[in-house]
C-alpha cells in the first residue's frame, strides 16, 4: 500500500515476479478436469492398448492442454472458451456481475500495450482477491470481466460488489503515476441459466457507464430482460461519491461542466487529428498512416486518456468521431490537389459509432462530398465492437465493405470475440495488437502466436499490420514470418499534420501496390471448426502432428506438436530446427517421392492419404507411418495437416475420437483387407464381436447380405481348406501365438480366392483373453503370378535341357528322341512326335515318336498323310504359331475327318508347335493328351527351334561328311606338312588335322601330336621364336593369309630335338562363319638344331 491506503503494485523486472501459478484461477475446476482427462485416457487406452507409463504420459498431456484452452494468457484467469463451453448452460440461482473497464482503449493508446496488459492481469488479481475459491472468475473480452457467486445472500452481493470496486480503483503503477484504473460493473441476482443472468448483468453494467455511477444492480423481475429501460439498474449507495465520476479527469469541476468544456472545445476546432505512420519494414518506406484525435487546449495538449472518457461516458464520442473522419477526409483532398499522392489514412470507429442511426450515411456522405477514393479511407473497427449487438453490428459493416470501404479489425487478439468477427466479417486487414510480447515471460510461446496470426491472415486473404511494435527486434521477427507492415515508436510516434506532411515528402516509393494488396481466398471451414479433427490433432493428438504449406513442389512446416520430434527417434536432433528441416532432410530420393506422392493423392481425392517411409540420419533409421489431408488450397499452394506415427516398434495409429468403439472401427475401416475379432472356443463354435468394411468387401457380400446369407464364418472357407485352418488356428489359441498362412476363400459369387491371414490372440477387459484377432488380405493375384513363375521356370529348365542335348551332342538321331521325350515328359502327354513335310509329293510323314507307358506307337500308321487333312494347321504353323486343341470331342464339322483321324488314336487334347527353316514350313513337333498348362508358348516356341537345328543338322552331316573326307585324303598326299587349326569362341587353337608328312617331319605318330596340341598348341615351338609365331599367326587372321610372306621358326620333334622349318598359310570359314587356320609346313636345308 502507498502512504494513502492505494494497492500499488510495480512491474519492471520479470513480467513472472508477484503473478500466482497460471491456471484456471478462482474456483479452478482442477478435480473436474482430472476427472474428464481420466475418462477420455481410459477411453482410448480401450481402444488401443498403452503401457502405465504411456497413459500416466498421455493423461498429462491431456490435462495440460485442458489447462491451456481455458487459461487466458494475459491474467492468468479463465478465459471466455472456458465459460463458453463449462458455464454458460449452468442453471440455478446465482449472483453475477459483469466488469468492464472503463477507457481500456486510451490506456492502450496513450501509456501503451505494456501498459495495457498490466492494467488487465493487476484488474483480474484485484478482483481476485476479493472472492471465494469456489467462485468463478473468467476473461469475458478484451477489457470485461464475468463473475459468478454461488450461494451468496443478495445484500453480501451488494456489498462484494462494492469492495471489487474500491479494490480496482485503489491499484497503482508506479511506472504509470498518471494511469488511473476504474471499472463499471453490473450485477444481476437471480434463478435461469447463466447467459441469460450475464444479459442481465451486462445492461446494468451499461447503465453504470451512461450515468456514471460506478455500480448497478438490474432491477427486472421476470427473469428475462428486453431493453434496460424497461428494467432500470438500481444505484448502490456510495457510489456516485465526487471523485469516483470521473476518475480519469482530475480537474475539479462537475463531470457535466468538463464534459461540455470538451464539446465547446470540439465545436469551436481545438481537435485535429495526428498521424501515427505505418511502414513496410521490408523497405523501410511509409505505407500509410492511422489517424488519432488530439485536444490543443490553448497551449497545452490534452492526453487523449483525460478527454475521450469523458466523451463515450457523456455519449459525445461520436460527434469527436465524425470531427475526425472529416478532418482527415478534408485533408486527403487537399493532398490529393496538391498533387501529393496521398498514402491510405485509417480512421477509428467504435461500437457506439456503428449502433448510431446514420452511420453509414455520415461515412458515405464524407467521401463522396469530399470525392475521397474510398481505398485511401481504411475504418479501423475496433475488437470491442463485436462483443456485444453482434449481429447489427456485422450486418453494418458488411454493408459498408458491400460499399467499397476497406475494412480493418484493430486490436486484433486483445479479446475473445476477434475470431467470431473473422469468421462472419471479410475484413482486407487485421492489425495485430503486439501485446503478445508485453509482460509475459515465456517469449517463444508468444512468437508462435504471432507467427499463427500471420499464417493465417494470409490464408484469409488477409494483409497484416503488427501495431505497437517498440523494438528493432519485434519488426525483424515479424519480417521474418512475412508480416511487413508494422506500426509503433521504433519507427514513429504519433505526429502532426505538418510533421507527416514532411515525411510524406521525402518518402520512398514502393514498388507495389500499397498493403491492401490481396491474395486468392481459399475454402478451409474444416481448419476452423473446432470440433474437426484439424483442430483435434493439436489439442490431443498423442502422435507426431504437423501443419505444411506445399509450393512448387516444396514443403514448409509451419506449426509441429510437442511430439512431432519424438516420432523421429534418433534421427531427428532433439535441439535441431524442426520446422526449418522438416522431415524432407532426412529421407532418400524414394522415400520423398513416395511422400509427395501420398500428398498429390490426397489433394486430388480431397481425402486422406498415407505412406510409410524410412528416415535416416548416418547410420540410425526410423520407420514412419505418414497419413496427410489438404485443408485448403490456391492454384498454386496447399495447406495440409499431418500426422507422424513412429512404426520402428508398433504399427498402430492412435486416433482421437469422443467414442472408442468408433475410434476403434474408423482406425480397423482404414486397414486394407478384412479385420476380425472373434471369440474362439472351438473350430465350430466361434463368436464374431467385431468386422471391418474390409472384410465384407474382400468376400463379396453387404453387411446386410452377411447377416442374412451366412451362417458361421467358417462357411467362408473353401471346403478342402476347413479341416487344416480349424486345427492350425486351435493351436494359435492355445499357444497365443501368432500365424500367418494362405487359405482359400469362396466369395459370394462362387468363384474362389487366396486370402494371405495372419492370426494372433489378444485379451480384451470385459470379453476375455482368448480374443482371436484375424486381419486377411486378398493374394490371389500374388498366388497366380507364384504358379505361373513356377510353371515358366519349368518350362525353361526343360529348354535348357534340351539346348544342352543338341549343343553336346554331335549326331542328331540321340538329342531329337531325348527331347522329345523331355517334351512329352514335361506336359505329362501320351505321346511326343516329329512330322517332317515333303512337299514335292503333298505328304507328311511321322519321322521320330517317343510314348508313354501303356500307349502303342502310331509312327506306321502315320506315313504317307496326306496335306488336305490339315489344312487350317498349316496356314497356323506357317505363321510360326501353335496350335492347341483343348477337346478334340470340340471340333467342329469342317474339320470332322481330323477329329475322327485323332479319335481312332485316342487323342482328345493336343499341342503341336511349328518346324521352320529360312521361314519355310519343314514339319511340326506334338504332344497327345497334354495334362500340364501350355501357357507362355512364346517360350515353347524355341522347342521347335532345336528339333529343326537338330533336323537340318542332320541332313547336312550326310553331305558334309563325305566331303571332309576327301579333303583329308588330298591333304595326306601331298609331300608338304599341312595343319589345321581351329579357332575357338575364346582365341584358343584346337587342332583339327595334321597330314602324314607333318608327322614324318615331326618324327612322331598323329594321336602323340594331338595330345600335344590339346595341351598347347604353342608348346612345341621353340621358346625363343613363340612371340614371332604368334605376331604371324595373328596377322595370318587378321590379313586373311601371309599374303606370301615366309616364316621360319623351329619346331620341337619327337625325339626332343627342334627342326627348322618354313611356314605360311591362311583363314578360311565354314557356312557357319567358323574359322579354321590352314598351315604349309616345309623343310628348311639348313641344319637342324
Amino acid at each position: 500500500m502507498d502512504k494513502n491506503g492505494k494497492k500499488e503494485i510495480r512491474i519492471s523486472g520479470s513480467p513472472e515476479q508477484g503473478r500466482p501459478e497460471a491456471g484456471l484461477g478462482a474456483g479452478e475446476p482442477a478435480d473436474e478436469l482430472e476427472i474428464m482427462a481420466r475418462e477420455l485416457a481410459d477411453r482410448i487406452d480401450q481402444a488401443v492398448p498403452l503401457s502405465g507409463t504411456e497413459k500416466e504420459e498421455l493423461l498429462s498431456h491431456l490435462l495440460m492442454g485442458s489447462r491451456q484452452i481455458y487459461t487466458d494468457s494475459v491474467t492468468d484467469i479463465c478465459n471466455r472458451r472456458y465459460y463458453d463451453d463449462r458455464l454458460c448452460d449452468l442453471e440455478g440461482e446465482f449472483a453475477c456481475a459483469m466488469i468492464d473497464m472503463d477507457n481500456f482503449k486510451c490506456i492502450n493508446d496513450y501509456f501503451g500495450h505494456q501498459a495495457g496488459d498490466a492494467a488487465l492481469y493487476l484488474t483480474a488479481q484485484a478482483i481476485r482477491s476479493e472472492i471465494r475459491a469456489d467462485d468463478e472468475l473468467v476473461r469475458y473480452g478484451g477489457d470485461e470481466f464475468f463473475l459468478i457467486f454461488r450461494n451468496m445472500p443478495q445484500d453480501h452481493f451488494e456489498q462484494k460488489l462494492l469492495e471489487i470496486h474500491r479494490e480496482i480503483d485503489g491499484i497503482r503503477i508506479p511506472e504509470y503515476p498518471r494511469l488511473r484504473i476504474s471499472a463499471s460493473i453490473g450485477g444481476a441476482y437471480g434463478s435461469g441459466r447463466i447467459a441469460q443472468l450475464l444479459h442481465k448483468a451486462d445492461l446494468a453494467m451499461y447503465q453504470a457507464k451512461a450515468t456514471q455511477s460506478r455500480v448497478m444492480l438490474y432491477d427486472g423481475s421476470d427473469g428475462e430482460a428486453e431493453a434496460a429501460e424497461e428494467h432500470p439498474a438500481v444505484r448502490l449507495p456510495g457510489t456516485e461519491e465526487p471523485g469516483s465520476e470521473a476518475a480519469w479527469y482530475h480537474d475539479r469541476g462537475t463531470f457535466h461542466e468538463k464534459t461540455q468544456e470538451i464539446v465547446d472545445a470540439l465545436r469551436n476546432g481545438e481537435f485535429e487529428p495526428w498521424f501515427q505512420p505505418q511502414y513496410n519494414h521490408a523497405t523501410g518506406n511509409v505505407v500509410g498512416a492511422e489517424a488519432l484525435a488530439r485536444w490543443k487546449k490553448g497551449n497545452v495538449w490534452v492526453p487523449p486518456a483525460e478527454f475521450i472518457p469523458m466523451l463515450e461516458q457523456s455519449g459525445s464520442v461520436y460527434q469527436l468521431d465524425r470531427y475526425i473522419w472529416e478532418q482527415v477526409c478534408i485533408l486527403l483532398r487537399r493532398w490529393l490537389d496538391e498533387g501529393r499522392e496521398p498514402l491510405p489514412v485509417s480512421v477509428n470507429v467504435s461500437r457506439r459509432d456503428i449502433m448510431h442511426d446514420d452511420f453509414i450515411e455520415a461515412l458515405t456522405g464524407l467521401v463522396e462530398k469530399y470525392r475521397i477514393p474510398l481505398p485511401l479511407f481504411p475504418l479501423e473497427i475496433t475488437e470491442s465492437a463485436f462483443a456485444d449487438s453482434t449481429q447489427q453490428v456485422i450486418r453494418k459493416i458488411n454493408e459498408l465493405i458491400e460499399l467499397g470501404f476497406t475494412v480493418e479489425i484493430d486490436d486484433f487478439g486483445s479479446g475473445y470475440s476477434t475470431l467470431n468477427s473473422l469468421k462472419d466479417v471479410p475484413a482486407r486487414v487485421l492489425k495485430l495488437d503486439m501485446h503478445f510480447f508485453e509482460y509475459t515471460g515465456n517469449s517463444d510461446r508468444a512468437g508462435i502466436i504471432v507467427e499463427s496470426v500471420v499464417r493465417m491472415a494470409k490464408w484469409l486473404g488477409m494483409n497484416i499490420i503488427a501495431e505497437g511494435v517498440e523494438n528493432e527486434e519485434q519488426a525483424d521477427f515479424l519480417k521474418s514470418l512475412g508480416c511487413y507492415y508494422i506500426q509503433g515508436y521504433y519507427y514513429a510516434r504519433p505526429m502532426p499534420r505538418s510533421d507527416y506532411e514532411a515525411l510524406l515528402d521525402r518518402r520512398g516509393k514502393e514498388p507495389e501496390l500499397h498493403r491492401l494488396k490481396r491474395v486468392a481466398e481459399l475454402e478451409n471451414s474444416r481448419f476452423w471448426d473446432p470440433a474437426s479433427m484439424e483442430t483435434l490433432i493439436f489439442n490431443s493428438y498423442v502422435g507426431g502432428a504437423c501443419i505444411f504449406e506445399l509450393h512448387d513442389g516444396e514443403t514448409e512446416l509451419l506449426r509441429i506438436n510437442d511430439r512431432y520430434v519424438q516420432q523421429f527417434g534418433g534421427v531427428m536432433e532433439p535441439d535441431g530446427d524442426a520446422k526449418r528441416l522438416g522431415i524432407m532432410q532426412y529421407l532418400d530420393e524414394n522415400d520423398r517421392e513416395e511422400l509427395m506422392g501420398a500428398i498429390k493423392r490426397a489433394m486430388d481425392s480431397g481425402e486422406e492419404a498415407s505412406c510409410e517411409v524410412r528416415a535416416t540420419r548416418g547410420k540410425h533409421a526410423e520407420f514412419l507411418r505418414i497419413s496427410v489431408r489438404i485443408i485448403a488450397r490456391t492454384k498454386d499452394r496447399a495447406l495440409g495437416y499431418s500426422m507422424v506415427m513412429n512404426m520402428t516398434e508398433q504399427r498402430e495409429a492412435e486416433r482421437k475420437e469422443r467414442n472408442a468403439s468408433r475410434q476403434l472401427r474408423s482406425i480397423m475401416d482404414s486397414v486394407n483387407g478384412g479385420v476380425t475379432a472373434t471369440v474362439f472356443r472351438s473350430p465350430t463354435d466361434i463368436e464374431m464381436i467385431f468386422t471391418n468394411d474390409g472384410f465384407f468387401k474382400l468376400h463379396g457380400y453387404t453387411r446386410e447380405q452377411y447377416d442374412a446369407e451366412v451362417g458361421f464364418i467358417n462357411d467362408l472357407i473353401y471346403p478342402e481348406d476347413r479341416e487344416w485352418t480349424g486345427a492350425l488356428v486351435e493351436n494359435i489359441v492355445r499357444d497365443h501365438a501368432t500365424r500367418t498362412y494362405e487359405l482359400r476363400a469362396v466369395k459370394r459369387d462362387g468363384s474362389v480366392i487366396w486370402v494371405r491371414m495372419t492370426n494372433s490372440v489378444i485379451a480384451l477387459e470385459g470379453v476375455g483373453e482368448n480374443v482371436l484377432l484375424g486381419i486377411e488380405t486378398d493374394v490371389t493375384e500374388e498366388h497366380l503370378a507364384r504358379q505361373r513363375r513356377k510353371e515358366a521356370n519349368e518350362q525353361l529348365r526343360f529348354l535348357n535341357e534340351a539346348a544342352h542335348e543338341l549343343l553336346a551332342q554331335s549326331d542328331s538321331e540321340g538329342p531329337i528322341r531325348q527331347t522329345l521325350q523331355r517334351f512329352m515328359g514335361y506336359f505329362r502327354g501320351d505321346r511326343a512326335y516329329v512330322v517332317e513335310l515333303d512337299d514335292d509329293r503333298q505328304i507328311m510323314n511321322n519321322t521320330y515318336e517317343v510314348c508313354a507307358d501303356g500307349v502303342r506307337s502310331e509312327i506306321a500308321n502315320l506315313q504317307n498323310v496326306p496335306f488336305r487333312l490339315l489344312p487350317v494347321w498349316f496356314e497356323t504353323l506357317k505363321k510360326n504359331e501353335q496350335v492347341v486343341i483343348d477337346s478334340v470331342e470340340a471340333l467342329g464339322d469342317d474339320q470332322r475327318e481330323l477329329r475322327a483321324l485323332l479319335l481312332t488314336q485316342d487323342i482328345h487334347s493336343i499341342f503341336v508347335t511349328p518346324l521352320l527353316y529360312e521361314g519355310k514350313l519343314i514339319g511340326y513337333a506334338g504332344v497327345d493328351n497334354p495334362r500340364q498348362s501350355v501357357d507362355h508358348r512364346v517360350r515353347l516356341s524355341a522347342l521347335g527351334d532345336y528339333i529343326t537345328a537338330l533336323l537340318v543338322r542332320r541332313n547336312l552331316s550326310a553331305g558334309l561328311g563325305s566331303e571332309r573326307k576327301m579333303f583329308f585324303e588330298m591333304m595326306n598326299d601331298i609331300t608338304d606338312g599341312f595343319v589345321r587349326l581351329k579357332v575357338g569362341v575364346d582365341g584358343r587353337f584346337v587342332l583339327d588335322f595334321i597330314n602324314d608328312s607333318m608327322c614324318r617331319f615331326l618324327r612322331s605318330d598323329r594321336e602323340t601330336l594331338r595330345s600335344i596340341y590339346a595341351d598347347d598348341t604353342l608348346s612345341c615351338i621353340h621358346p625363343d621364336d613363340r612371340r614371332l609365331a604368334v605376331e604371324n599367326i595373328r596377322r595370318c587372321i587378321e590379313a586373311d593369309g601371309l599374303t606370301g610372306k615366309r616364316v621360319r621358326y623351329r619346331l620341337l620333334r619327337g625325339d626332343g630335338t627342334y627342326v627348322s622349318i618354313t611356314l605360311s598359310g591362311h583363314e578360311s570359314r565354314d557356312e557357319q562363319g567358323r574359322r579354321s587356320l590352314n598351315l604349309f609346313y616345309y623343310l628348311d636345308t639348313a641344319e637342324d638344331v
